[in-house]
């Protein structure tokens, strides 16, 4: 099931609550015609109407976790589908959804004209509304006033050398981690390095090479990671 929040999630309930009322009915209505042979009467108790009501809210619960159960076993990757096509209703969610999952770099743009070119680092909830982001510093700019042209100025050369280390994991690296509030967020794009390089001549070859290395080695150990 898709995650829901507030009105949205007591409407979700009560819709799969009432879809699990008719067989969990028709289980009370067995129980009470099995109970009407003399040979299993003797085994039967009666029930008040509000035990009744009880019972069959109960049968409800039991219905919706054995068909969640099942539907999970026996499809393995419901959730993350799920998940994924929550991610993808909100833009924000779907771009930083795609920085995840195809590990790519995040180019922010916030509100003071300053720029950050980083790697995710904390998994989002689907719709979530949290106050801020975190990345991974890899570069810092800012929006020129005139133009408002993308210049990135800064290589954060201590983020570089933990990577280089094969460290950026490490509780060293997390000090680097930087959260963004979100609400000063203006735009946030996947940052393309070979595109980035042919609009800005003063990004040179130099530069752009570096940029991939350190990407790779960040993928090599994110790799290295997930499997260990």
């Amino acid at each position: 099931m898709s995650r829901e929040s507030g009105h949205r999630l007591y409407l979700t309930s009560l819709t799969v609550g009432l879809l699990f009322l008719p067989p969990a009915w028709l289980i009370l209505q067995v129980s009470e015609w099995a109970c009407s042979f003399a040979f299993v009467n003797n085994y039967c108790i009666k029930i008040s109407e509000l035990e009744y009501i009880i019972i069959l809210s109960l049968w409800t619960l039991v219905f919706g976790y054995l068909t969640a159960y099942a539907y999970n076993k026996f499809k393995k990757h419901a959730k993350a589908e799920h998940i994924i096509r929550e991610w993808r209703k909100n833009d924000f969610d779907s771009i930083y959804l795609r920085a995840q999952l195809d590990f790519k770099p995040l180019a922010i743009s916030l509100d003071t004209g300053k720029v950050y070119v980083g790697m995710p680092v904390l998994s989002r909830e689907p719709g979530s509304q949290d106050s801020h982001i975190s990345i991974l510093p890899i570069y810092s700019g800012y929006r020129t006033d005139k133009d408002l042209k993308f210049v990135l100025a800064t290589r954060y050369e201590s983020v570089a050398g933990l990577v280089s280390r094969g460290a950026q994991f490490s509780d060293d690296a997390k000090d680097f981690y930087m959260a963004l509030p979100r609400e000063r967020i203006v735009s946030i794009h996947i940052f393309n390095n070979h595109l980035y390089k042919q609009v800005d001549a003063s990004y040179t070859s130099k530069k752009a090479h570096s940029f991939e290395t350190l990407m790779q080695r960040l993928q090599g150990s994110d790799k290295n990671k997930s499997s260990s």
